[in-house]
């Protein structure tokens, strides 16, 4: 990978703190209108993620009439509350350093756009695209494809940054090389499925690892 990659960001768990959140919100519905104990939802919950929620709704519970209902419920809530969920302490001066040294920066979500955008009123120069999701439109191939387009790179020259095993299974699907962020789920369940170059718990630690290693195999794990 001679040139700089072209960074593709999942946000929600990658550089947004509100997973912990969406889960426990998550779980309290699913509870609440399908009777599930609330641990079990919130497992539900996490191994599902990184899909919208009305996908992960019809994983847990398919075809049940209430999903669709759920799915609405849900991105309510979440707008009214997600202006109280912060960035993770190291986004700023991480996002900063990759773009001044010369770094593509790109979100790619399975939240709304405008949610996206207003979250990072104060952060949007830092990013040459910014995708969230509409209908026919979603984190993964369709993302990728247009990534490639705008940006006129090809997937050897991008690198996707995510935390959840959704992210990672997609990226390999795609050839794309994968980057998991630690705390939605361990360096150890990462390493289990194969499908992680790095694994970091700082974005800070990306700039060391692209100048000090080589990028060049989805089956590389590089302790961080």
């Amino acid at each position: 990978m001679a040139e700089k990659p072209v960074l593709i960001f999942d946000f929600d768990g990658t550089l947004v703190n509100s997973m912990g959140s969406f889960a426990s919100l998550a779980a309290h519905l699913m509870g609440d209108y399908y009777g599930t104990k609330l641990e079990w939802a919130k497992k539900q919950y996490q191994l599902t993620s990184g899909l919208p929620f009305c996908e992960q709704l019809e994983r847990i519970f398919p075809k049940h009439p209430l999903n669709f209902l759920i799915s609405l419920i849900f991105e309510e809530y979440k707008k009214a509350f997600y202006k109280t969920y912060p960035f993770f302490p190291d986004v700023q001066e991480a996002l900063e350093n990759l773009k001044k040294n010369g770094y593509r920066l790109v979100v790619s979500s399975n939240n709304k756009e405008s949610l996206i955008r207003q979250k990072l009123v104060n952060h949007l120069s830092f990013f040459d695209l910014i995708l969230g999701y509409r209908t026919g439109f979603s984190k993964g191939p369709q993302h990728f494809n247009h990534i490639q387009n705008q940006l006129a790179c090809n997937t050897n020259e991008m690198i996707f940054i995510g935390d959840s095993l959704h992210d990672g299974a997609m990226a390999k699907k795609c050839n794309i090389p994968f980057i998991a962020r630690i705390g939605t789920f361990s360096s150890s369940t990462f390493k289990k499925q194969g499908i992680a170059l790095a694994h970091i718990d700082s974005l800070n630690k990306l700039i060391p690892i692209f100048e000090n290693k080589t990028l060049d195999s989805q089956n590389l794990f590089l302790e961080t």
